[in-house]
């Protein structure tokens, strides 16, 4: 934090938050925190360094994503998430900003400054407050972000996800039928999919994220590695 945030208090207990949130997560998917401290003015995380940049740095380069490779991708966060929802922890604000990608391609969910942990009996959010992206929230998470559960993450995952595909605004997903010109374009498969994982209802979604991650592994021998766009895939790191 710079030192004029670090005066605010909000924001230094932020930090501190998103610093206790992934340090309770072992996972190699989750980034890496190394340290937290303060020296004066100055409070700061030692993380991990990623070098790939973050999935929507990738589109800004590529376009939309091949979907045999989002797919694998997202698979590689749902379990991330499977592991920071056995802790307690919920994101709340996943997207492809906060999805980074290391030297191998592999994605690390970062950003946990706003998390839930469910037993954190001081933690500040207000019943009736939302926090997260409003693109990727789910529509609970609008009304109460303090009483999400893993459904929430598992919403933006699937929001991701087609934004990765399409490159579309995925806001109120929720509210696409069947026949909605919103999921032109998507393989079969994927549209049951993302419709599935962005009902309305968190009850109507995936029971928890490995059951979401299983169906994403099942179809990435369907869909192929062709952007829906006509995109040519590129190497994953590619600086190009």
């Amino acid at each position: 934090l710079s030192p004029q945030a670090a005066r605010r208090q909000a924001l230094r207990k932020r930090l501190n938050a998103e610093a206790r949130a992934m340090a309770r997560i072992s996972h190699p998917n989750v980034l890496r925190i190394y340290d937290i401290a303060s020296e004066g003015d100055r409070h700061y995380v030692v993380m991990e360094l990623v070098e790939g940049g973050s999935l929507m740095d990738w589109l800004k380069k590529r376009g939309p994503m091949p979907p045999d490779l989002a797919c694998r991708l997202m698979v590689q966060v749902l379990s991330a998430l499977a592991a920071a929802h056995a802790v307690g922890i919920i994101h709340r604000d996943i997207k492809p900003q906060n999805i980074l990608l290391d030297r191998r391609g592999a994605a690390l969910l970062a950003d946990f400054g706003i998390a839930l942990l469910a037993e954190d009996e001081m933690r500040s959010t207000r019943t009736g407050i939302a926090m997260g992206s409003f693109a990727y929230m789910a529509p609970e998470q609008r009304i109460d972000a303090r009483s999400v559960g893993p459904a929430a993450d598992l919403y933006a995952v699937a929001t991701s996800l087609y934004f990765l595909l399409t490159e579309a605004n995925p806001v109120d997903l929720f509210t696409a039928g069947q026949d909605s010109p919103r999921w032109k374009g998507l393989p079969p498969v994927l549209k049951r999919i993302l419709r599935r994982a962005t009902a309305h209802e968190p009850a109507d979604r995936f029971h928890n994220a490995r059951a979401f991650a299983e169906a994403l592994l099942e179809a990435v021998e369907e869909v192929g590695s062709t952007p829906l766009a006509g995109h040519t895939p590129s190497n994953l790191l590619d600086p190009r």
